[in-house]
């Protein structure tokens, strides 16, 4: 096997290669995780998009900086004349430059992959919460604690090692009437589903992503 051979297997296999989360990952380990509620999902997916959006931005602008550098490192660089030494660093700047902006912008695409399936999920958590006051805010993030409060009793009275003293202490932090209530709905047979909203596609596309967050 030469090293062109060698060289085009390392690419099949790299472009295989997803620097951040999958799919699967974001649906389930990130948001169905976060919280057994559609609004407590929605509160993460909201995280999840404010902290990507100024990451976004600034890679945008240093892509933009690395295209400039390479266009202008082309325009610049001396035609002729040139001893070898110098020629050959030349050549070797070039390709440096042009790696890095490849890079960054494979980098780019997967953070656009991830940010469009976030974006995508919070369309349809607020598509199924309907809309929000003030009022109901404080009332779905009562319900979002105590939910997490069932799941939590519902597990632990069932382990080897009992209720927790952390669990015990969020009992008591909360209204008695709150608590009453989660101890008698974690006595159920079986614990509520958690919530889980369903897509059918993205609702952005990955090279849209730019339109959303730069405008």
């Amino acid at each position: 096997m030469n090293n062109g051979d060698i060289a085009s297997e390392l690419g099949d296999l790299l472009s295989d290669h997803r620097p951040f989360h999958s799919e699967f990952q974001i649906d389930n380990f990130i948001v169905r995780k976060s919280a057994p509620t559609a609004w407590g999902q929605y509160v993460q997916v909201l995280r999840e998009l404010d902290s990507r959006v100024e990451e976004l931005r600034r890679a945008y602008v240093e892509i933009e900086r690395l295209k400039i550098d390479v266009e202008e490192f082309v325009a610049t660089k001396p035609r002729g004349g040139s001893n070898d030494f110098k020629r050959r660093r030349l050549v070797l700047d070039e390709l440096e430059l042009n790696r890095r902006l490849s890079q960054a912008e494979k980098m780019q695409a997967d953070r656009e992959r991830e940010f469009a399936r976030f974006y995508s999920i919070g369309l349809s958590l607020r598509s199924a919460i309907g809309p929000v006051d003030e009022e109901r805010r404080q009332l779905l993030d009562a319900d979002l604690w105590r939910a997490r409060l069932v799941e939590t009793l519902y597990f632990e009275k069932r382990s080897s090692t009992g209720i927790s003293k952390e669990t015990i202490e969020t009992l008591a932090a909360l209204p008695s009437e709150m608590a009453r209530a989660a101890l008698e709905e974690s006595e159920e047979e079986e614990v509520a589903a958690r919530f889980f909203v369903s897509r059918n596609r993205e609702t952005v596309a990955p090279g849209e992503v730019r339109r959303l967050v730069c405008r």
